[in-house]
């Protein structure tokens, strides 16, 4: 259970776990903690999803930090949403 994990005071002085670069306290984010911590050791891909602002690129920063691949290769953060998906890169 988290060897990762931090705790320290939040804004108003309440208690926040940090894991890589996350914080929160609620069931929620201790389940995305865990995901991370699972998912990390793997080799497979991963697909992150959810609504902008949601902190998809901390929790893929987690995971490259957490598995293997960090020796290999560098984190690239990459917002598809910028892309067109009409163009093609042929």
């Amino acid at each position: 259970a988290g060897l990762r994990r931090a705790f320290r005071a939040g804004v108003h002085g309440e208690a926040r776990e940090a894991f890589c670069g996350m914080v929160g306290a609620t069931p929620a984010m201790h389940a995305v903690f865990r995901a991370v911590e699972e998912a990390a050791p793997s080799d497979a891909p991963v697909h992150l999803t959810g609504e902008p602002g949601t902190g998809k690129e901390l929790a893929a920063r987690a995971l490259h930090r957490l598995s293997a691949r960090r020796r290999e290769r560098a984190f690239v953060a990459v917002n598809l949403a910028g892309l067109d998906p009409d163009r093609h890169l042929d």
